[in-house]
């Protein structure tokens, strides 16, 4: 006689939710770069952690003063007082535009949607595909910034009212590299990124990757130090002793491009090797001197 067994107390329905649940949880974290964080999230909050590690990397440098690393500085200390706004001034001003960029990539995320990932398992699909779009987004972004910040130079309202703003930093300094007038850190930053990911068909994995880059990159490049061996400035060539030559008054109206190549500035011919600029202001500066 088969002994029947009650299953009046199985909760079935609960147990079929509950391994749907853990399932679907399991493929999203795979999904996901981080296991705690959406893509989405990471996105937004990943460049703004980028900036202040790089930065407080370079911040520690200037507060140590080694030998090592003062004799790569490219002003010397005391040419800070030229600067005509605070460092706490600066501060704020580069939060504010970090509050408005996370606004706009949340906007912007939003609106893309989700790009899936490509699940073909082929070399051209997991890795040349997403560099070649990482290399169109850089190309994009420094045309992009290229002739907005030349426009901005040219056109002496815009300078005055908005883009003086960012060359009130005379030597620039790391965590000062976004300190712009809120009109322009949207224009240039925020919407030149959105535009370089969107226009390059990025995944929001992609631009997590490519916004991060461009960050650390930025601030690389406003860090003060010509570093021999910081790949950032060894293999670019628009680098941090190529920008700094651009927030010298006899270097306003030359080296535009940022923040990756120089080709606009060689083709349009606003090119200036920032070696040779160097020698000619300090042989000026020597004839001064000795009248």
């Amino acid at each position: 006689m088969r002994r029947r067994t009650n299953l009046s107390g199985v909760d079935f329905r609960g147990q079929i939710e509950a391994g749907l649940t853990s399932e679907l949880s399991t493929a999203m974290s795979s999904e996901s770069l981080l296991s705690f964080a959406s893509d989405d999230v990471v996105a937004i909050v990943g460049p703004i952690i980028t900036y202040w590690v790089a930065s407080g990397f370079f911040a520690t440098l200037d507060t140590l003063k080694h030998p090592a690393t003062e004799k790569y500085r490219i002003h010397p200390e005391e040419e800070l007082t030229k600067n005509r706004v605070g460092r706490l001034d600066v501060f704020k001003g580069v939060v504010l535009q970090q509050i408005a960029q996370a606004g706009l990539a949340f906007v912007f995320l939003w609106l893309q949607g989700t790009k899936e990932l490509d699940e073909r398992d082929t070399l051209f699909d997991n890795y040349l595909l997403p560099a070649l779009k990482f290399m169109m987004g850089m190309i994009i972004m420094d045309t992009w910034q290229y002739f907005l910040h030349r426009l901005f130079h040219q056109n002496k309202w815009l300078y005055r009212n908005i883009h003086a703003w960012h060359h009130t930093l005379y030597v620039p300094y790391a965590y000062g590299a976004l300190y712009n007038n809120p009109i322009e850190g949207f224009l240039f930053d925020s919407l030149g990124a959105a535009a370089a990911a969107e226009l390059s068909g990025m995944t929001v994995r992609g631009s997590i990757f490519f916004w991060c880059f461009s960050t650390l990159k930025t601030v690389d490049d406003h860090c003060g130090y010509n570093f021999p061996y910081d790949p950032l400035q060894r293999f670019f060539g628009n680098n941090a002793f190529y920008h700094d030559l651009h927030h010298q008054l006899h270097g306003l109206k030359v080296n535009f491009s940022q923040p990756y190549f120089t080709f606009w500035d060689r083709i349009l011919g606003t090119y200036e090797d920032p070696v040779q600029a160097a020698i000619k202001h300090n042989e000026k500066k020597a004839a001064q001197k000795s009248q």
